[in-house]
């Protein structure tokens, strides 16, 4: 049986995965911040709808037991996330603007060559 998260995640990916022959499938780059942007906004909804019921919400994620470990790193990553992307207008900012920087940092962690791109904050 899979859990709430198993089946959100299919439900987001499969559609986008392409697939070959003789390899796994795999998530070309643009269709990842896709699936990656519809997933941030259904943890919204989710989240906001659940907002007065945190633990029960919790609860569909987590280990028994372990529902407010969770909930105080949600709450956490949140601020943070918050704080990164200061003033974001729209769902794709407040998701984008904080996946760029993740990006950018394994990006310069990787050691390879740095580009001259554009930022996502243009759009």
């Amino acid at each position: 049986m899979r859990s709430l998260i198993d089946e959100i995640a299919h439900s987001i990916i499969a559609p986008a995965a392409k697939r070959r022959f003789f390899s796994a499938p795999y998530l070309p780059f643009r269709r990842y911040l896709g699936c990656y942007e519809e997933a941030f906004e259904i943890g919204v909804v989710l989240g906001y709808a659940f907002r007065d019921r945190l633990t029960t919400f919790a609860k569909l994620f987590s280990e028994p037991g372990r529902e407010l470990e969770l909930i105080t790193f949600m709450q956490e990553l949140a601020q943070q996330r918050l704080a990164e992307v200061g003033e974001a207008k729209t769902f794709f900012q407040l998701a984008m603007f904080a996946e760029e920087a993740r990006v950018r940092a394994n990006w310069q962690e990787s050691g390879l060559p740095k580009r001259k791109h554009s930022t996502l904050r243009n759009i």
